[in-house]
């Protein structure tokens, strides 16, 4: 882990949980959708914007992290949207 969020998550049992929901739920996003590039360039902007401002704070990412599965545990509409960044 190169970022204080990615370390947070690393050594936080919950928030570890939620990036394995996540990841899964992303490839499953990524191996449907109509526009990948799109989606990739959409996770990122995620993981720099929202993820990373987090910092250290395990509150915020624990919501931003279930705000991002909600956008991929919801209706297929990540084909081509960028709302939920």
């Amino acid at each position: 882990a190169t970022k204080a969020a990615e370390a947070t998550v690393c050594y936080d049992a919950d928030l570890a949980l939620l990036d394995q929901r996540l990841a899964r739920g992303y490839r499953q996003a990524l191996a449907n959708a109509d526009q990948a590039d799109a989606l990739r360039s959409s996770q990122m902007r995620w993981l720099r914007d929202r993820r990373d401002a987090c910092e250290d704070d395990t509150d915020c990412l624990r919501r931003v992290y279930q705000q991002r599965l909600k956008y991929f545990e919801g209706a297929p509409h990540y084909v081509h949207s960028d709302h939920a960044e």
